[in-house]
């Protein structure tokens, strides 16, 4: 069976948003001393934490750029963390006896403490601890979807597909827009070969994101497995028009070639491919707007590697002159567009007849194409 492309997503980030009520009460809560002990519980329960030395962290500090990133899983478990301690502890404080006789026992009626612990066991690859914990939240507070989605997720986990499909529909009855839900149901679906069902609930997410690459990715190769080529030509360009870049666009590209349509092409540049989408030219040989995204990856490579330089080869049947222009409106594109790039790293040729490719044991040729190889040895420009 095909790889499915089922990694989790930034949106999870937006789930937390829901968590307002709970830190709104923690405010409300007086001070008081901690009890004896209630730090190292809270602690006990969470993973080691790895420790990097002081020089590794400058020297990474140096090396690095200075981007902004937010890996998901890593941010829910640290916000899940400081909620729990937060939490444990405030309640603590209140001095009510029944509150801290709730806290001593393992039967909490918080069922937002049992989730973000659960949720935390998850982040951390923990999912044999977490299932308690969830199945806690959901038994505590059973109108929650989020409470349902994630416990679906941690039967994933376990290898329980059968009570991972439960949850997501329970989660999708309380909240039938709950886009996660809709789409761990369709990866659900797709994992035991239900086409139909898993194209139903890729349709059902894309109503709501039209560009979320994982819905995207599967409907493409739910029409592979069902035979329909058209279907599966258009929505591979639906996938590659919004990301080009990652294996898993490599992949889209091959499937894509395979089918015979190259309007996508898979170029070797250094040591990657890359994907990008074939030049498009007007009647007077400039450059089409739709294409330059595509060759900016071109000149971010160059900029980034100067060791590399990339060959630019153009072919136009029967006609040597267009295929020159053509070779050179594109390194001129990548010259003005990337000064600092030396325009004698870009080498150019070009042939006045079709490409000829192999795909998926077919030969294919091409009247008007453009490939891009990139190299790091020097070679005599042709111009």
């Amino acid at each position: 069976m095909k790889k499915i492309f089922k990694p989790f997503d930034e949106k999870l980030i937006q789930e937390e948003q829901k968590s307002h009520h709970v830190i709104r009460m923690i405010r409300n809560v007086p001070d008081a001393d901690p009890p004896q002990g209630l730090e190292e519980r809270v602690m006990s329960s969470l993973p080691p934490r790895k420790t990097v030395p002081q020089w590794r962290k400058l020297y990474r500090l140096a090396l690095t750029p200075q981007t902004v990133r937010f890996t998901p899983l890593k941010l829910v478990t640290s916000v899940i963390c400081c909620a729990l301690v937060l939490f444990f502890v405030t309640v603590w404080f209140n001095g009510d006896n029944a509150s801290r006789q709730a806290l001593n026992t393992a039967d909490m009626r918080i069922p937002e403490a049992h989730f973000y612990m659960g949720r935390s066991l998850l982040a951390s690859n923990q999912p044999e601890k977490a299932l308690p914990y969830l199945e806690k939240a959901v038994a505590l507070s059973p109108d929650q979807a989020d409470f349902h989605f994630w416990l679906g997720v941690a039967h994933w986990a376990h290898k329980d597909f059968i009570e991972e499909r439960n949850q997501y529909a329970q989660a999708i009855d309380l909240e039938p827009d709950h886009i996660l839900a809709n789409l761990y149901l369709g990866h659900n679906f797709m994992d035991r070969g239900e086409w139909d069902k898993a194209l139903v609930q890729y349709d059902k997410v894309l109503a709501v994101d039209p560009n979320l690459p994982h819905a995207l990715y599967n409907r493409g190769l739910i029409f592979r497995n069902l035979g329909k080529t058209a279907e599966e030509t258009i929505v591979w360009k639906e996938y590659l028009k919004v990301n080009q870049r990652g294996k898993w666009a490599v992949r889209a590209a091959e499937h894509l070639n395979d089918l015979g349509d190259f309007s996508y092409g898979i170029h070797p540049i250094g040591p990657v491919r890359i994907v990008i989408k074939r030049p498009s030219f007007s009647a007077s040989d400039t450059l089409l707007p739709d294409c330059l995204s595509s060759l900016d990856q071109i000149g971010y490579v160059l900029g980034n590697n100067p060791n590399l330089y990339v060959h630019v080869v153009v072919y136009f049947k029967d006609n040597h002159k267009r295929a020159l222009a053509r070779a050179k409106t594109i390194k001129g594109y990548l010259t003005r567009k990337y000064p600092s790039v030396d325009p004698a790293r870009i080498k150019i040729s070009w042939f006045s007849c079709a490409e000829k490719i192999v795909a998926n044991d077919k030969t294919f040729l091409l009247n008007e194409s453009v490939r891009f190889i990139g190299l790091t040895t020097n070679k005599k420009e042709i111009i």
